[in-house]
């Protein structure tokens, strides 16, 4: 009697606080998303790739156990839309970092850049953005 109680009590409480979509009575509720990554660089308004080969967008990967990977998007911009998307990339769930090559930008143009986290069981974070306009190249 004692198992089965221990049991249902692991099952209720414990079980489901490391399942990625489903606890024990089915989808978990709202609001229950993985935590979005931390953006790292380039948080800045402005950005001068004068003499440069690439732009490294980082994030952190240290804060969440169960990260499957990581889906980093970089727009022509502020619309987040397929017509201004001008370089994607899925990254292992420990790596924080992409580079850009410098001949990806124009100067003068705003860029926004969007990463997301994606679980082990494939639930999806809210996706973090930041905008940026290229000032020199």
């Amino acid at each position: 009697m004692r198992i089965l109680i221990g049991i249902l009590l692991v099952s209720l409480f414990i079980a489901p606080a490391f399942a990625d979509t489903t606890g024990l009575f089915g989808s978990r509720g709202i609001g229950d998303a993985p935590p979005s990554p931390r953006m790292l660089a380039p948080v800045k308004e402005q950005i001068d790739l004068t003499g440069k080969d690439a732009l490294e967008f980082q994030w952190s990967t240290s804060d969440y156990i169960g990260t499957s990977e990581y889906q980093f998007r970089l727009y022509k911009g502020y619309n987040r839309n397929s017509g201004n998307l001008v370089f994607e990339q899925d990254c292992d769930g420990s790596t924080g970092s992409v580079e850009v090559k410098a001949s990806t930008f124009e100067a003068g143009q705003v860029y926004t850049w969007v990463v997301r986290r994606i679980t082990i069981g494939g639930g999806k974070s809210d996706p973090v953005s930041s905008s940026f306009q290229i000032t020199g190249k």
